[in-house]
């Protein structure tokens, strides 16, 4: 099911300020292991299972997935060429949603109890994003305060949630949302900080850059550890949260 229609076309890369060009490492596993663990480099054993995008729409990008197997993603409508956000099971199949008042809309991380954590491009200010938390069909706006655009990435269990806002033109920052109090997650002497996943005791993972190359780390508390895949030619980006605890979960598995 579609929410809403839309008109205008948007890249997927259109979403996140970034260097020329990233490379991401999954390396999902490091985010739940004790510190000594992490420095060893690890192949994963992963079942691949596959889906393709409903009729009329062609698969944009997947995103996350839970505990209990829901995808989380984009895809994008082949008739308007616009982006809208999708859930995916193999029990109920394809829901689309299309935030209000949006121009493209993006999903990024969801938990079990059906929150659901993204952002989209507001139609009157096209210049602006806006994170949101969505369930039963309801959205919650999040904005950090100030700042002209706020993407959200993941919510935890307990509803935490975590994103990144500009601070500045050119500076992007993270942060940690729980019960409305907002915390900021900036790694020190960084232009971009990205707050890409939350577990259930609220260790944060992301990555950080000031150039082409970028860096994984943990946060918690206000402390960082360096996460850094070894002899890594373009860096290191932590990303997908809680979801991939136990091991690569289809359908997003990698080395």
């Amino acid at each position: 099911m579609k929410n809403a229609a839309q008109n205008t076309h948007l890249e997927g890369s259109y979403a996140l300020p970034r260097p020329v060009s990233v490379i991401v490492v999954i390396i999902a596993i490091a985010f739940f292991l004790p510190a000594a663990a992490m420095h060893a480099a690890q192949t994963a054993s992963c079942t691949f299972n596959t889906f393709s995008a409903p009729k009329g729409y062609s698969l944009s990008a997947v995103n996350g997935v839970t505990d209990d197997g829901t995808v989380v993603g984009q895809l994008t409508d082949n008739s308007t060429l616009a982006l809208v956000a999708f859930t995916y099971s193999a029990s109920t199949g394809f829901t689309e949603y299309s935030a209000p008042k949006s121009l493209g809309t993006w999903m990024y991380g969801a938990n079990t109890s059906g929150v659901n954590a993204g952002y989209y491009q507001d139609s009157t200010f096209p210049e602006a994003m806006h994170g949101y938390l969505l369930q039963g069909g309801k959205y919650g706006v999040v904005n950090y305060p100030s700042a002209a655009n706020t993407w959200l990435f993941d919510v935890n269990q307990l509803g935490a949630a975590v994103g990144s806002f500009s601070a500045s033109q050119s500076v992007t920052k993270g942060f940690m949302l729980v019960n409305g109090k907002y915390t900021a997650i900036a790694y020190p002497n960084a232009q971009l900080t990205y707050a890409q996943a939350i577990n259930d005791n609220g260790e944060v993972a992301g990555s950080y850059s000031s150039g082409f190359v970028s860096y994984g780390f943990l946060w918690q508390n206000g402390t960082f550890t360096n996460v850094d895949y070894p002899k890594a030619r373009f860096g290191t980006a932590l990303v997908r949260s809680q979801r991939l605890r136990r091991g690569c979960r289809q359908p997003l598995c990698g080395r």
